[in-house]
């Protein structure tokens, strides 16, 4: 037998709207996302890194579905899910937390290794 060890990426207290407390950090979470957006377009169509690109995607794709409910990103957010993300909303935004956190870290991982990879010492 095989076992599979599998992550699972929502949780019952990922649900519902975001908590009181995170209220404040949302426009700066919504700037960082412009910001992956931004920098992920000029990787793209100016350096051609398409490798990195990917994960950049996923991650400012996901970020972008668990602020859905903002009035800045929620056209962009409307976008992705009438490409087919919508399942991976399931009606409740928090839901996309965890996918954006681990796809954040793997975006930064692979490029902190690129960038130590080309730096000679």
């Amino acid at each position: 037998k095989f076992w599979v060890m599998v992550m699972p990426l929502s949780y019952a207290s990922q649900s519902g709207p975001f908590p009181d407390g995170a209220r404040p950090w949302l426009t700066q979470l919504r700037r960082c996302l412009w910001g992956m957006w931004t920098v992920g377009a000029f990787r793209f169509f100016f350096l051609q890194d398409s490798q990195v690109f990917f994960n950049l995607f996923l991650a400012a794709t996901a970020g972008t579905l668990l602020m859905k409910d903002d009035p800045g990103m929620s056209r962009c957010a409307g976008c992705i899910m009438q490409m087919g993300a919508a399942t991976c909303v399931n009606g409740s935004p928090m839901s996309c937390l965890l996918p954006f956190l681990v796809l954040g870290f793997m975006a930064f991982f692979t490029d902190l290794v690129m960038l130590w990879s080309h730096w000679q010492f």
